[in-house]
């Protein structure tokens, strides 16, 4: 019949009545049954039994086909890239670094490159008060209530506000548009957990994987409004889906819901603020003069580098005693014909006035 010829198992629960019979998916899959013996309409998010092999390697999980068994695979999320991995974790790299991409600014000069170290500052200072202004910029969320603690997002547990540092990557998201409704609206992806959005679900703020569902994308799309607190510069965020919530602090925790719910530590209003950045990968190198050649270091372009020979060989062209100060005594000059070049060896002892004689190469 017609539930054998799909693979599923046929279920009569009264043999006495016609028409009660239906088809029954084979387990693991779900089961969308259909009364008359019509064939059910099977489905099986693998994902959701095999996510964890992807998301413990900050991987996505695809399921191309749910009718299917056996079709599900890990695919690398920005900035790395690779190749999806069937059944498994994909192979995925990281970008290529700094001096791999830009090194022939030092190369080229026959100077070192070095990635750049520690922390970039902020390229804008101050709250970012424009909604429009918002999406593309790293930023940090500090509460206008109590300033001194940072919208968080930590894996496996609810979204808070926390005493951290702005370097902090648990406190700095990513904004990127909403994932559904019109202009205006943006969603936030924890620099910490890329591939996630900030979400609430039973009004309590989590950070979970994109998931392609309306109901996740409406939780995790924000309209950001001026601050209900009335202060210069500040942002509060409604939800998509349930405009009259809005993200709220409650005992330093952070839910969706309505400015008169009451609670402990009320917070509802944010300073957001462009992040300072992690200098690794972030566009930029330093170029370093190569020894003997010195100079000052130079940022994303060739250092300038000289070769002053004569700073070591002076007194070869003194007749007599070096003299204080570093200089030549009095009788002959050094001279380094190329010291921005950095060649070697083209030092030369020239005669000091009123004396008269032929300049030697590399002697007095």
């Amino acid at each position: 019949m017609a539930c054998d010829g799909a693979g599923q198992t046929c279920i009569e629960p009264n043999a006495k009545k016609d028409d009660d019979a239906y088809c029954q998916c084979p387990p693991p899959a779900a089961s969308q049954t259909q009364v008359g013996a019509a064939v059910a309409d099977c489905s099986y998010d693998e994902c959701a039994d095999h996510g964890g092999t992807c998301h413990a390697v900050n991987q996505e999980c695809e399921d191309a086909d749910t009718r299917n068994a056996g079709d599900w695979r890990c695919v690398c999320v920005d900035p790395q890239t690779g190749t999806p991995g069937e059944q498994r974790a994909g192979m995925c790299v990281d970008p290529p670094g700094d001096c791999e991409l830009r090194g022939h600014l030092c190369h080229d000069a026959g100077q070192i490159c070095l990635p750049a170290e520690g922390m970039r500052p902020a390229a804008v200072v101050g709250p970012i008060a424009d909604p429009a202004a918002l999406v593309g910029r790293t930023v940090t969320l500090r509460s206008s209530e109590h300033p001194t603690r940072l919208m968080t997002a930590r894996d496996g547990v609810q979204a808070a506000l926390e005493e951290v540092v702005p370097e902090d990557r648990v406190a700095q998201f990513l904004v990127r548009p909403g994932l559904i409704g019109g202009a205006g609206t943006i969603s936030l992806e924890p620099v910490a957990l890329p591939g996630r959005r900030v979400r609430h679900t039973h009004h309590m703020m989590h950070q979970h994987v994109v998931e392609d569902t309306d109901l996740f994308k409406h939780d995790a799309t924000f309209t950001p409004v001026a601050g209900l607190d009335g202060a210069v510069g500040t942002l509060s965020f409604t939800s998509e889906n349930f405009p009259s919530w809005y993200i709220r602090g409650c005992d330093h925790l952070l839910y969706a819901n309505t400015p008169d719910v009451p609670c402990g530590s009320p917070a509802i209003s944010f300073l957001v603020e462009e992040a300072p950045v992690t200098a690794e990968n972030d566009g930029y190198v330093t170029c370093r003069c190569m020894a003997p050649m010195t100079g000052d270091d130079a940022e994303n372009a060739a250092a300038t580098c000289a070769l002053d020979e004569c700073a070591a060989t002076c007194v070869s062209c003194s007749k007599t005693a070096e003299r204080p100060g570093g200089a030549c005594s009095a009788g002959q000059t050094c001279v380094d014909a190329n010291q921005g070049r950095g060649q070697e060896h083209d030092w030369r002892c020239v005669c000091d006035a009123p004396y008269a004689g032929e300049a030697v190469a590399a002697a007095a």
